[in-house]
């Protein structure tokens, strides 16, 4: 009979391997985030028209505050 402890051991070098022997996505790792891009329609348009139909499809900020890159350029 198998001891827990030995059990335990044996089941995450099983989990280890099946996880390891999975495909790698295109945009690895797929496990830790969700990709998407929201002008997905709007590739044909220039990059800057585009975010602008996105910012009015969206209800979104082309771009963050004026403020915020100051800042970071203040800072280094």
């Amino acid at each position: 009979m198998v001891d827990a402890l030995n059990l335990g051991r044996r089941l995450r070098v099983r989990s280890t391997a099946y996880v390891a022997g999975e495909q790698l996505p295109f945009f690895w790792p797929i496990r830790n985030f969700i990709s998407r891009n929201p002008l997905r329609g709007l590739e044909s348009m220039p990059f800057e028209q585009a975010v602008r139909r996105g910012a009015e499809l969206f209800h979104a900020r082309m771009f963050l505050p004026r403020s915020n890159y100051q800042q970071w350029q203040r800072e280094g």
